[in-house]
């Protein structure tokens, strides 16, 4: 099944970034899915102290006190992820004891946070390792290789993550454009039914729209070399930290406009725009001026986009460095 989910995208692409460097690793998970080489999925008690035993380091992805006790009794070195903000203001008990987990995991841990933002967030000390992308997946397309894609949106179909934005935006910009727009959307989540509906009622005006639902990252991997934009508008409903997605469009070329919501400006530099958050009008002028400014189904794209420093495999080395320091 495709991945979905930030902290599953980046927890699968990190162990083939250790196994890539000639390191061996196994991954616990509480997942249900098919038997895999070294996934070991809810093991019992005597498989898990076996597993801490074995262990150089452990990396936890959203640390969780339960599955991490047999390392701390083993004396494994504990690197609990950051990869999301502190919400602020009031919040249910619920939330906060949930928190107060989380930073007491940071203290006796050895954190690493994701994003500057997230660092902050959490008052984290420890220097980020921004989110890598896979360059053996996501890269450039041929010099002219069609675009014939106006707006493409990669993620989870849900409201915070700013699909009826979208769709507002492009429906008051059709009268504003002598051409129709193509737009795909990408992925699947609970608000897929109502985007659809959302869309089917606009369909008689100027914008086209084609829902593919989730896709293997090779095929969205295409579908970004074949888009002149991605749009990525989520709304202040869900703070991002350090999203792969503007960053793996950027690196297939492709220009993006997204909201200027958490750590998503870290992954954008001078290969797109920022716009308000939630604002349908920011999004609508943004759209226009990217779309207006050539022609359409164009053989454009960034050039040569500034990654340097974010590809799998030098994100990877800053990991194991920081695994070396700790033993």
């Amino acid at each position: 099944m495709p991945i979905l989910g930030g902290s599953v995208r980046y927890a699968e692409m990190l162990a083939c970034g250790f196994r890539r460097a000639g390191h061996e690793v196994r991954i616990l998970t509480r997942t249900p899915g098919e038997p895999l080489p070294n996934v070991l999925r809810s093991p019992g008690g005597p498989e898990h102290r076996a597993l801490a035993r074995w262990a150089d380091v452990v990396l936890q992805v959203d640390a969780s006190w339960r599955d991490i006790w047999p390392f701390l009794l083993q004396g494994v070195p504990w690197f609990p992820t950051a990869h999301f903000g502190r919400d602020s203001g009031r919040l249910p008990w619920r939330k906060r004891l949930a928190y107060l987990s989380l930073k007491l995991a940071f203290k006796v841990g050895r954190p690493i946070p994701v994003g500057h933002d997230v660092a902050k967030s959490w008052g984290l000390k420890t220097p980020p390792i921004l989110n890598p992308y896979d360059d053996e997946i996501f890269r450039p397309a041929e010099p002219a290789s069609l675009r014939d894609i106006d707006v493409l949106f990669v993620g989870r179909i849900e409201r915070s993550k700013g699909v009826f934005v979208l769709v507002e935006a492009l429906h008051r910009l059709e009268s504003k454009l002598p051409y129709e727009i193509n737009c795909v959307f990408v992925g699947d989540g609970v608000d897929d039914p109502a985007l659809r509906a959302a869309t089917m009622e606009v369909a008689k005006g100027r914008t086209r729209y084609l829902h593919v639902g989730r896709q293997e990252p090779e095929a969205v991997a295409n579908w970004m070399r074949r888009s002149r934009l991605l749009v990525f508008p989520t709304t202040p409903e869900w703070i991002e930290a350090n999203p792969f997605t503007p960053l793996e469009a950027v690196a297939c070329g492709c220009r993006v406009i997204a909201s200027d919501n958490g750590g998503t400006r870290e992954n954008l530099g001078g290969n797109g725009r920022l716009v308000e958050s939630g604002s349908v009008e920011s999004l609508e002028g943004a759209l226009f001026e990217e779309l207006a400014a050539v022609p359409p189904r164009s053989a454009v794209g960034l050039p040569n986009p500034d990654l340097d420093g974010r590809r799998l495999n030098e994100v990877t080395y800053h990991y194991l460095k920081r695994f070396k320091d700790a033993l």
